[in-house]
């Protein structure tokens, strides 16, 4: 028999509640009440969390496992994709546009002098950082780039436009060339900055 609202609302024992094909809430002895999935994907069995009740309704429950279940009939195991899509963004986190350029200005310290380090710092500071600094290196277009630089000019700073233009193309040359899991940007999009 299916689950119904008023049926969770009720719960109390122990135990797993099925609402069919996999779906079911599982009460812990502690009280904690958590939505899972059974499946089976390349002849094992799996199971996917899907949140704790009351956060995750009922409705919201089904729809994942509504989800869950066009994966496994286009072949895709939900499980490995989930944990594909985190390893994802815990990537895309620490490989901010942000944190590969100082790391490419860490390579580069020992090559010029203090002032030079400090100059090249603060343009990026200034007319990088702000706009894009946050977002995963390899997620930033080259249109962006052009319009991050395109604002110097407008804000009267023409001189620095070049400059931080081909420092924003050599970080993204050094990504690639110094650590291929950095950057997915490639040669190929840099050819289309000007």
């Amino acid at each position: 028999m299916r689950l119904t609202d008023a049926k969770l609302r009720t719960l109390s024992a122990p135990a797993r509640h099925f609402d069919g094909a996999g779906l079911y809430l599982e009460l812990t002895p502690a009280g904690g009440k958590y939505w899972r999935l059974k499946y089976r994907h390349g002849g094992k069995e799996k199971r996917l969390a899907f949140g704790v009740y009351p956060a995750v309704t009922l409705k919201a429950a089904r729809d994942k496992a509504s989800e869950a279940r066009r994966l496994l009939h286009a072949g895709i195991d939900p499980g490995a994709l989930r944990k594909s899509e985190k390893a994802k963004a815990a990537h895309d986190a620490v490989n901010t546009l942000e944190a590969v350029a100082r790391a490419w200005l860490a390579h580069q310290s020992g090559r010029w002098e203090p002032i030079t380090l400090h100059r090249i710092t603060t343009s990026l500071e200034t007319y990088i950082f702000k706009s894009l600094g946050h977002r995963p290196v390899a997620l930033v277009k080259p249109g962006e780039i052009m319009a991050a630089v395109k604002h110097i000019e407008d804000a009267g700073a023409g001189d620095q436009t070049g400059r931080v233009l081909q420092r924003v193309k050599s970080i993204y040359r050094w990504a690639v060339t110094s650590d291929g899991t950095r950057s997915t940007i490639g040669f190929a999009s840099m050819r289309s900055w000007p």
